[in-house]
Order: C-alpha cells, then sequence, then structure tokens
C-alpha cells in the first residue's frame, strides 16, 4: 500500500496537511508522496513506486516455484511449460 496526495498544486485548498499525510504513512507503514498530474510532479514516480510495492509483495507472498529437473519432467511425461 501506498499513499498519495493528489493535486499537490493546490496548496490554498489543501484539507490534509503534508504532516498528517506523513504521520499517518508511518503509523501504517507504507510510502507517502504527493502528486499533481497539472504540473506533471510525481505521476510517475507514483505509478513506479506502486509497481514496486507490488513485486514485493509478490515475492513475499508467492515465491516462485522452484524449476523443475529434467528428471521430474520425463517422470511427468511433460515437456513443456507454461507460463
Amino acid at each position: 500500500m501506498t499513499l498519495t496526495g493528489k493535486k499537490a498544486d493546490l496548496d490554498h485548498q489543501r484539507q490534509v496537511t503534508q504532516e498528517e499525510g506523513q504521520q499517518l504513512t508511518r503509523q501504517l507503514k507504507v510510502t507517502y508522496m504527493e502528486a499533481s498530474a497539472k504540473i506533471g510532479m510525481n505521476v510517475d514516480q507514483a505509478f513506479h513506486e506502486r509497481v514496486r510495492v507490488i513485486r514485493k509483495f509478490r515475492e513475499q507472498e508467492c515465491p516462485p516455484s522452484p524449476e523443475p529437473t529434467r528428471k521430474e519432467e520425463d517422470k511427468k511425461g511433460c515437456h513443456c511449460v507454461i507460463f
């Protein structure tokens, strides 16, 4: 999980302070950033951070299966791998 404050270019209309956002992310133990699509601030970075978090989660929760050895394949009669 990540927390991203949007519309960072509208600082005068802010309803949540940057400190409040950072404080919440410390409690939740997630990353925090502010972004603005209008001025192109941290948009790509927010997306890339989410991808990194998803990949890390997948590695921890679903480690890759070990590759079967050739002898194991012969026993099963299977000579192909489907991804």
